[in-house]
């Protein structure tokens, strides 16, 4: 099966795109190797976790922790879940730094969507060509994650 990069912030990326993405991916048998900022491991949007915040009295002090509407628009149970799950990988527990990441030996990237802007993700990760960037914005239709695979070379 192939490696994948997954280059994500260090702080507030969607959970269920991440820990989707990883989930399948491993369960299909692929390796995946996280990039974050620092090289430590990244935490997801809290708010898309609970729902917390989400809710328009939010910014009540007494009424912060309930959430009605944000329970329904946060990741579903599955997502949490998966998300549960990736945080005790070991690939999850032992990213690259995006100082340090490079396409060499990586058959795929995944670029996931959110409230980050994945597409500026590629401007930060050195070993990353820049013109993926490009890449991204053409090929993202909506939301959702996008993965970009390296071009098989004829002969």
């Amino acid at each position: 099966m192939g490696t994948v990069l997954l280059p994500i912030p260090d702080l507030d990326f969607d959970p269920t795109e991440v820990a989707v993405s990883w989930l399948v991916l491993t369960h299909d048998g692929h390796r995946v190797i996280f990039a974050t900022e620092s090289g430590t491991p990244a935490r997801a949007d809290d708010i898309m976790l609970t729902g917390r915040g989400l809710d328009v009295w939010s910014a009540v002090p007494v009424m912060k922790r309930v959430a009605v509407v944000g329970r329904i628009l946060r990741a579903n149970a599955d997502a949490r879940r998966a998300y549960s799950q990736m945080l005790q990988s070991a690939e999850y527990q032992h990213p690259i730094a995006w100082r340090n990441a490079t396409l060499d030996g990586i058959d795929a990237l995944l670029l996931p969507g959110g409230q980050v802007k994945s597409r500026d993700l590629v401007h930060h990760v050195p070993g990353l060509d820049p013109r993926l960037g490009l890449w991204w914005i053409i090929a993202r239709r909506g939301s959702g994650a996008v993965g970009l695979t390296r071009p098989v070379s004829a002969g």
